[in-house]
């Protein structure tokens, strides 16, 4: 530790090494690396997700000191039920402890700036004293809100019941954070737009700093080339989240057999955490589980696929599979989070009602290696000049400098 370096603690939910999905990612090559160079860092982590011993100390022999907070998950599950009937969504009782509220009060003052990740943690500091308040960063990542939303559309029963029921709830918390704190982040102009439209109608004063810092994509993906060996589409994400889970259910219900008849040898390949998650089996399909390389997958696939239909933020796994260069079909839903792409031009944008188009556009691709390869190029060259984790880390690290004075 440098003596006269400020010092910022970094809270969350997660332990974010290793970052196997987007916000891991976005967490610790943007973030957590962005500040290193000139901050000193601390990590709270409040978690009922499996931490072992090698993750701690990577964090702390590489960045900073780890006040680790682990409870069972049924603890999580009951400070949520608590929050059914208040004000307050679940999404602000989840991961609240008052141990951990104990040790924040004790050792606030022991950082001059604070990075909390998403509103699930905004509960430990609202009560803060105004100085506390304006040393803090908190990065909404996504607005939450919006992801309900959209997603009772297409959820299950019982989780169409939970988004009905805290969508409501979670869009006031939203709005009322941005008149208790003064700096924000969010990761798409899309979310942005949707936070500041609903804080508008709200009557407060403003009189905050709203950052819109884009997830930056890891350098060292560039470095993998498009190179086809196999007629295959291939999709990537946690399969937990549930936007990505009702995309690979939605599409393999009702897309890919249609797919499959016009092109019967086709294979489909989807990477990512499924843990304890059952999909039906179809033939052609792969489910890989998580793997150390899903770059090298990609790389060696025909299409990309990102069948989204409800979410919110910045869909990371599109932006990747882009960098490699390999051509990606998405959902107007997929690129909403992704400023100034163009349809036709960096990436391939249609609506799922026509499953005869998908398979068209697909058979287009697989066969037409110009056509394929220039929309891989231009996407590729598009994630290049706007979306490289250089520019996060250093919109992060003149965030705090600006925080912190």
């Amino acid at each position: 530790m440098e003596k006269n370096k400020k010092k910022i603690l970094i809270f969350l939910t997660r332990v974010p090494y290793p970052p196997v999905d987007g916000t891991r990612f976005k967490i610790f090559n943007n973030v957590i690396q962005g500040l290193k160079p000139d901050f000193d860092l601390e990590f709270c982590i409040v978690t009922d997700d499996k931490v072992v011993d090698s993750q701690i100390e990577y964090l702390e022999n590489n960045f900073g000191k780890l006040h680790l907070f682990l409870y069972p998950r049924w603890r999580f599950y009951w400070n949520a039920i608590k929050f059914i009937l208040s004000s307050l969504p679940m999404q602000a009782g989840y991961y609240y402890f008052r141990e951990v509220n104990k040790w924040f009060i004790k050792n606030e003052k022991y950082y001059d700036g604070i990075y909390i990740h998403t509103l699930r943690l905004a509960r430990y500091v609202e009560k803060a004293v105004a100085v506390v308040n304006n040393k803090i960063l908190l990065d909404f990542n996504d607005a939450i809100s919006l992801n309900y939303k959209e997603g009772k559309k297409f959820a299950s029963l019982f989780w169409r019941l939970v988004y009905s029921l805290e969508e409501g709830k979670i869009r006031r918390y939203e709005t009322r954070l941005l008149g208790e704190f003064k700096y924000f982040n969010v990761a798409s102009g899309r979310d942005r737009n949707y936070l500041l439209n609903n804080y508008s109608k709200s009557g407060f004063n403003d009189g905050f700093v709203f950052e819109n810092i884009k997830h930056g994509v890891d350098s060292n993906v560039f470095r993998y080339s498009w190179n086809k060996r196999k007629d295959s589409l291939v999709f990537m994400g946690n399969l937990k989240y549930p936007p990505n889970r009702d995309a690979v259910d939605n599409f393999l219900g009702k897309l890919w057999p249609d797919i499959r008849r016009e092109m019967p040898q086709l294979k489909f390949i989807v990477i990512g955490r499924k843990d304890g998650l059952n999909f039906v089996e179809r033939e052609g399909v792969e489910f890989t589980g998580f793997v150390d390389d899903p770059y090298k997958i990609i790389s060696e696939s025909g299409v990309f696929v990102a069948p989204l239909r409800f979410g919110a933020g910045t869909p990371t796994k599109i932006l990747e599979a882009m960098a490699i260069g390999i051509p990606v079909i998405t959902t107007p839903l997929g690129v909403l989070g992704i400023d100034g792409v163009k349809n036709d031009k960096e990436i391939i944008v249609k609506t799922l009602d026509d499953v005869g188009l998908w398979a068209s556009v697909i058979k287009s691709l697989l066969e037409n290696k110009k056509l394929a390869e220039e929309i891989g190029d231009n996407g590729k060259k598009f994630v290049f000049s706007n979306y490289r984790d250089e520019s996060s880390r250093e919109m992060f690290r003149d965030m705090f400098k600006k925080i912190i004075g």
